[in-house]
């Protein structure tokens, strides 16, 4: 995925190095975050996949299961949007799915499972202790 990215920002306006040092910071936020995602939806329990807070809401599995795949649909070179590259990546790949990503956590609570810190410590789980 890393190549691929860095090869789809090939930009006429700014200088390799300038370009590089975009893809580096962006790749390296991709890489922490999806850890962070990784360790979100590892605390699903299967029991738990059809749980829903509301007749309206995704269940838990259907939820886990998007937020999963959005990374692997966004490299299948088929149009989704006509908008920049960086603001797609931007936009969807990345804050898309940390937005997708705090739904897990409030499932897990009502379902009484331990929530995981994601941006600082949870009630469950303090990475600073």
């Amino acid at each position: 995925m890393s190549a691929l990215v860095v090869k789809k920002f090939g930009s006429k306006s700014g200088t390799k190095e300038e370009v590089m040092r975009l893809a580096d910071s962006i790749l390296m936020e991709i890489d922490q975050e999806a850890q962070t995602t990784k360790r979100v939806l590892e605390r699903i329990p299967e029991d738990k996949l059809t749980r829903k807070p509301h007749p309206k809401s995704h269940s838990l599995g259907q939820l886990a299961l998007h937020i999963a795949s959005v990374p692997g649909r966004t490299k299948n070179g088929k149009v989704i949007m006509s908008v920049p590259r960086i603001g797609f990546i931007r936009s969807i790949l990345m804050n898309h799915n940390y937005h997708q990503r705090w739904k897990p956590s409030v499932y897990l609570r009502t379902c009484d499972v331990p929530v995981r810190s994601i941006y600082g410590p949870s009630a469950d789980e303090n990475p600073f202790a």
